[in-house]
């Protein structure tokens, strides 16, 4: 059974795409969202729901990496070289989750630790809403946002494969046999 994609109608404007379609899931950014262009940028450490302070410093932190046994994805390395994904660098800002989590049934302690991590208010609103309560204490608070983080870069990932996928096939199109009428 093939599974079709809602059709997604895209303006491109300051490296972000801005797509019209479905909403997916709650826990992913909300309709008409802009969806970043390139998966490493300032625009995807916003998308996948941190405010603009923190994206500035942890985009800050990706820029300026320093020189040492540990690279960037995007470096030169060589197998024997530790690499960090940037995926992994952003979750890394959501805190240490052995000395730092949230577990307990607070409402005020979950909101305190995200707030204070940088996380956008859209996001903090999506994880603490009340429907959720009994399945968000089932992990941490950085259980929930790392993995909230993950979901939307992959979600991003897969848009931006479709995307590709349908330039690729209109492009195909555009370039069959057809007289001019």
């Amino acid at each position: 059974m093939e599974v079709i994609s809602p059709p997604c109608h895209c303006t491109l404007t300051f490296g972000q795409r801005r797509c019209h379609t479905p909403s997916l899931l709650s826990i992913l950014p909300t309709e008409s969202d802009h969806d970043p262009e390139k998966l490493i940028s300032k625009a995807t450490i916003e998308y996948v729901g941190f405010n603009s302070d923190k994206v500035r410093e942890i985009w800050s932190g990706w820029i300026a990496w320093p020189s040492g046994p540990i690279i960037r994805e995007i470096d030169l390395g060589d197998e024997t070289t530790l690499e960090v994904s940037f995926i992994d660098w952003v979750k890394g800002h959501t805190g240490n989750p052995l000395t730092d989590d949230v577990w307990k049934d607070d409402n005020s302690a979950w909101f305190h630790y995200i707030e204070q991590r940088g996380i956008a208010t859209e996001l903090q609103y999506t994880i603490m809403d009340p429907l959720f309560r009994d399945m968000r204490l089932t992990g941490t608070c950085i259980g929930w946002l790392r993995d909230t983080i993950e979901m939307r870069y992959e979600g991003l990932r897969n848009i931006q494969r479709a995307s590709v996928e349908r330039e690729r096939a209109l492009g195909h199109q555009g370039t069959s046999d057809q007289r001019p009428r």
